[in-house]
């Protein structure tokens, strides 16, 4: 695995780990997208990594709300 593939897998865990910590209530995708934004992150990565949780079981997404599962 390439340095660039490692830090990719680091960012998507730590996002887990972040919607995991928030509980039942749910992460709001605006303030988890703007935290990482500000380290460069686009809208497009963003919801990539979303989707990548998503379809893989570990988060269910309603509306604009992140919940671990």
């Amino acid at each position: 695995m390439t340095n660039q593939q490692k830090a990719v897998v680091a960012v998507i865990a730590a996002v887990f780990d972040t919607i995991k910590e928030v509980g039942p209530q749910g992460a709001p995708e605006g303030p988890l997208y703007a935290a990482l934004m500000g380290h460069g992150c686009t809208l497009s990565q963003f919801q990539s990594i979303v989707g990548i949780l998503v379809r893989a079981g570990k988060v269910r997404q309603s509306g604009h709300v992140l919940y671990a599962v």
